[in-house]
């Protein structure tokens, strides 16, 4: 949900959802790579960051946001995207909001896709902005390094990552504890002398590798899909919702051969959960329970 990714994250919301980290993953220089990441020490270059959000198939939302990446250097010679988030406008059935402000409170922060490098999500201390974060962090882990599909060579190739990444996309306030956990697999799907096009898939894995919040959460919310989401946010006072559930996302990307930048690339994210209203503070003696479809369609483009 990421906020979600606002992922749902939202209110549920939100979510730019989730996003899986792989910082702990350390890969060495692939050669013969097909996309190979040539920074610029200065350059400086932006994104629009679209995300679309359906609850229970209504729409709910619409966001947009323009982000800025700007080349930089650090003592250790490692080069990174630092990132800022320039203007955000939101739209849902009854209203126009302008968060300019909020998009622009988010601290900078590093990302890089040199393969001595890292991808971690920063501290989430803006609430409207933990979707738009994780989520644009989101599609760079999925031409990552880290995410393995740099060690694929041509149209056809796929890998899948053996151990299962966990997410935690808690930020503190609309989101007190929230967690994913996601196999991933990858794709070459085009090639041309221009661009690569790839497909990562986050999926469900065979064993979740969540200690879920109550040991009932565990109980598939899809039959033969293990759970492997869950959150918590604030309801009435000394209440709270808790979403729990199975999630997946696929993100398709084209790629500059050239320079390695992110050209352009789209996110489906699907989340099928049991929502449980006003729930005292460790979370039993709910007031409810009912079924909740989260469905987030992203686009990014290099503009």
């Amino acid at each position: 949900m990421r906020t979600p990714s606002y992922l749902i994250k939202a209110s549920l919301l939100l979510a730019g959802i989730m996003a899986v980290v792989l910082s702990e993953a350390q890969v060495a220089p692939v050669a013969g790579a097909l996309f190979p990441r040539k920074y610029k020490v200065g350059e400086k270059y932006r994104y629009r960051l679209t995300t679309e959000q359906y609850y229970n198939k209504n729409w709910n939302s619409t966001s947009v946001v323009i982000i800025e990446c700007t080349v930089v250097a650090d003592s250790a010679g490692v080069l990174w995207d630092e990132v800022r988030n320039l203007s955000k406008i939101m739209y849902t059935p009854n209203d126009t909001t302008n968060m300019d402000k909020e998009a622009q409170a988010v601290k900078p922060y590093r990302i890089t896709l040199q393969p001595h490098g890292k991808i971690e999500i920063p501290k989430l201390e803006v609430a409207a902005m933990t979707g738009p974060v994780t989520d644009f962090i989101t599609f760079f882990v999925a031409i990552s390094p880290q995410s393995l599909i740099t060690t694929l060579q041509k149209k056809g190739d796929s890998l899948v990552v053996k151990e299962p990444a966990k997410g935690n996309f808690t930020n503190g306030t609309t989101i007190p504890y929230g967690e994913d956990c996601l196999a991933i697999t990858g794709y070459v799907t085009d090639l041309t002398s221009k661009a690569v096009k790839l497909r990562t898939k986050f999926m469900p894995p065979a064993r979740s590798c969540l200690t879920f919040l109550l040991d009932d959460m565990s109980k598939p919310v899809t039959a033969g899909i293990p759970n492997n989401f869950q959150m918590v946010q604030p309801a009435a006072p000394d209440k709270y919702n808790v979403l729990f559930g199975n999630e997946e996302f696929t993100i398709n990307s084209v790629v500059s051969r050239k320079d390695g930048k992110i050209m352009a690339a789209d996110m489906s994210n699907t989340l099928h959960l049991t929502m449980r209203m006003n729930c005292t503070g460790d979370y039993k003696n709910c007031q409810m329970e009912a079924p909740f479809h989260i469905q987030r369609n992203l686009k990014l483009e290099l503009l």
